[in-house]
This record gives C-alpha cells, sequence and structure tokens, in this order.
C-alpha cells in the first residue's frame, strides 16, 4: 500500500489521522491518536500499524540525519567536540549494523540542526540515531504503543494487558524497531477487532518482546 492508502485504513479502523500533502506529491503523518510524530517517524509508525513493513534500507534512510532537501551546505566553523564525537560514535555504529547501506549522519546534516534547533535538539536526534542503528526503537514510537495500549485499556479494562502495559514502561529503552510491527498488527490490532482475548494478546506480546 502507499501511504496514503495505509492512511485511509487506519481512518476507516477508528484511527485519528493528521497528515500534510508535500510539493512533490508525498504524504507526511504528523499526528495518530493524539500522538504527535516528527519528520517522518510518523510515516514508520502507521506502517507498522498496518503490517506494511519497510526495507531495511528505506528504514535506514528514515533514521538518517542529513541536510534538508533545497539547503546548500556553507564553510562554517568546526563543530563542537561533544557532536563531533558522538557524531563518530553512530558512525562507526552505522558502519557496523549496515555495511551494505551507504551514507549515515552527515557533518552538514548535524551542522544545520545545531543552527535551527540547537545543541540539546541535536544531541537528541544523534541519540536517536544510535539507538537506530543498535535496533532500539524511537521512544517516541514506544510512547505511541503504550498510548495505544492505554486507550485500548480504557474501553476494555485487562488485567493481563495492564501488566504488559507496566512491563513496556518499564522497560521502555529495552524495546526494540523489530518488534513493533508485530506488537501492533499481530496483537493490538487483532484485540481491537475482537479476533483474540486480551489474555491472548497480552501472551503473545510477551513473547514477542521476550523479556
Amino acid at each position: 500500500m502507499n501511504l496514503l492508502d495505509i492512511i485511509k485504513t487506519l481512518q476507516k479502523e477508528g484511527h485519528s489521522v493528521q497528515y500534510y500533502h508535500r510539493k512533490d506529491g508525498g504524504y507526511v503523518i504528523t499526528r495518530i491518536d493524539g500522538q504527535s510524530f516528527q519528520g517522518k517517524s510518523g510515516n514508520v509508525q502507521a506502517r507498522a500499524m498496518t503490517g506494511q513493513a519497510l526495507s531495511q534500507a528505506k528504514s535506514v534512510q528514515l533514521a538518517r540525519i542529513r541536510l534538508p532537501k533545497g539547503k546548500k551546505a556553507t564553510k562554517k566553523a568546526p563543530l563542537p567536540e561533544k557532536l563531533l564525537k558522538e557524531m563518530r560514535k553512530v558512525q562507526r555504529a552505522w558502519r557496523k549494523s549496515h555495511p551494505d547501506i551507504s551514507g549515515t549522519i552527515s557533518t552538514r546534516g548535524i551542522r544545520y540542526q545545531l543552527e535551527h534547533y540547537g545543541e540539546e535538539k541535536t544531541l537528541q536526534s544523534i541519540d536517536k540515531a544510535f539507538r537506530y542503528s543498535q535496533g532500539y526503537a524511537y521512544i517516541e514510537n514506544v510512547e505511541f504503543l503504550l498510548q495505544r495500549i492505554a486507550n485500548d485499556l480504557a474501553k476494555e479494562p485487562n488485567a493481563d494487558m495492564q501488566e504488559v502495559y507496566d512491563l513496556i514502561q518499564q522497560r521502555m529503552l529495552d524495546m526494540k524497531e523489530e518488534w513493533l510491527q508485530p506488537l501492533h498488527y499481530d496483537c493490538l490490532q487483532q484485540w481491537e477487532k475482537g479476533r483474540i482475548s486480551g489474555e491472548e494478546c497480552a501472551y503473545k506480546m510477551k513473547q514477542i518482546m521476550s523479556f
């Protein structure tokens, strides 16, 4: 499915989806069920919720920190040593984890973020890229997963699913990116549609996460 089909599918399932149409014809999802997203992370989350996994190469592209399209780099002063150190750590991690995929975060991209968003936000972006290179999920996506479970529990309280919610909340930093799609699509969506019980959903989620 293309992204517009994914948006329509989520809306038919009762999800609230906010998005905008780019000049190049693409779509960017900014909000799902009250959870806000930055960059393309909303698109990634929507694909996970509908079982439309991206290729490894495409997923890696979404995690990169690069100079925005149309922006030209000019010669600047060197980056602060702290940012350089973190950037190089991520670059090493990318090369080790994705040797067959070229490109990773760049000095130009980091400089652009530093100039427009400040050092704290830039470090957060670098940390996201590092976590992704290690196979860990973006914290925002884990928070969205928790919000979805909380919404389901508000409609249908269940002790087993509450236990799963508490477990994920305690282990947010240990959540793997590869778990998100099956957790959303194979478990939560099946429970929401009444195809499996809350107890079965909780069991399947624990098996996927292997905590």
